[in-house]
Parts: structure tokens; sequence; C-alpha cells
């Protein structure tokens, strides 16, 4: 039986993620902020009418449209509010996959802020030839060491063969 497992960081590698990703998630909650409402005054505009005119129902207004997006981009669906015009129809199309895309986007952005910041060492074991050697740690030592935290850094173990 295959498991999966989800590793945490610690509580200030997860902090320090958040904060190094923070633009990432207001750029998201700032996406989802503007079309909820844009969606929810579009949809009012074609829908008000005819959701008004069926028998027995209560005057449609902004705040139902908003209703109507929020369930439909989250997925949720109740069913008591459904588009009955072809342009409702698109919108709710629109406002699914929008949901399906910025809500998966949101949780990435959380998920990637979860996760452990670096990896065990990696080792590499190498046999090459001492002048290949010298010419690998003198382009080695030129590497910059100012490299983020959340990269994993690598171990080089170089084992020599004696031509003898």
């Amino acid at each position: 039986m295959a498991l999966t497992e989800l590793i945490i960081g610690p509580p200030g590698i997860v902090l320090r993620h958040m904060r190094f990703n923070w633009r990432w998630i207001l750029f998201a909650l700032l996406i989802i902020c503007i079309f909820i409402p844009t969606s929810a005054t579009i949809f009012e505009k074609y829908e008000a009418a005819t959701q008004s005119a069926q028998p027995g129902a209560l005057p449609f207004g902004w705040f139902d449209s908003l209703y109507f997006t929020v369930i439909n981009v989250t997925t949720v669906g109740f069913g008591d509010i459904a588009p009955r015009t072809y342009a409702g129809h698109w919108i709710a199309i629109v406002n699914s996959f929008f949901g399906l895309m910025a809500f998966g986007w949101f949780v990435a952005v959380f998920t990637i802020a979860l996760q452990p910041a670096s990896s065990p060492p990696a080792e590499v074991k190498v046999v090459i030839d001492p002048e290949l050697l010298l010419r690998l740690l003198e382009n080695f030592s030129h590497e910059s060491d100012d490299r983020p935290f959340d990269r994993p850094r690598r171990r080089l173990i170089i084992e020599l063969e004696d031509p003898r």
C-alpha cells in the first residue's frame, strides 16, 4: 500500500515562506475579491428581471447575485438560485472554471509555504581524473554562497582512484 506523506516545516520556516509568498497570496486574494463582485454585478444585470418574474419570487437584487456567485465560484451549488437566461448560464460556467482555478492556485500558494524549506543534502559519488578534479574545484570555488535558504545545499563527495 502506497502512503502519501505531508511534511510541514517548523513554524518559523513556514512564516518565513508566508512572508516570501505574501505577494502571491495577496494577488490571489485581490483577484478573487475583484472577480466575485464584478461577476455578481453582471449576473444581476442579465438575471434580475427573469428571476423576479418567477411566480412567488422575491425581488432579485445585487445581494442575491453575490450569493449565487459565491456559491457558484466555491462550487458548492445549493441550487436555490439557478440562471434562467443564456447569459446567466455563460456567467455560471465562467464562475465555475474561475473558482476551480483561483481556489486551486490559492491552496497551492499555501501548500508551498507549508512544505519544509530544504531537503537533506544529496550525496553524489564521482570517480574523476585528478586534472579534471582541479578544474572542477576551480569552477566550484567561484560559485556564490549567497543562496536563498529554501534551496537545498548539495555535498559533492569525490573519490579518487590511484592509477597505479
